[in-house]
């Protein structure tokens, strides 16, 4: 197998799933929870911010860390409006991580550094 892919064919074999759940931040008036799922989907990676709790607009970042079967790693970081209790889809062209090509086969993905910031 060619040690470079790609960003299709590396999509293709992208099944991962990565979750970070349960982030609360205190706002003046109350709480604001929010949880984001992330999944290989096709040539994008698909991430779903949900606010779980309070209604209050805040903004949720994170990190998703990629591990290749190689042992190569990439990285991305990402940032999503949340509020009135909603769901926000976030679509991250595998294209566009950084370090992603010296990737032969993604192993894992986690989704790190999760933040919610209150406005």
């Amino acid at each position: 197998m060619n040690a470079r892919m790609s960003a299709e064919s590396l999509a293709t074999i992208l099944t991962v799933l990565a979750v970070a759940s349960g982030l609360a931040c205190r706002s003046p008036v109350g709480q604001v929870q929010a949880d984001v799922r992330c999944k290989g989907a096709g040539d994008v990676v698909h991430c779903d911010v949900e606010e779980t709790h309070g209604i209050q607009p805040a903004q949720a970042c994170w990190d998703l860390d990629y591990k290749c079967v190689n042992g190569k790693k990439a990285k991305g970081s990402y940032c999503e409006e949340v509020k009135n209790g909603l769901t926000i889809g976030h679509d991250i062209p595998v294209s566009s991580i950084d370090g992603i090509g010296g990737c032969d086969q993604i192993e894992k993905m986690d989704v790190v550094n999760f933040k919610l910031n209150v406005h």
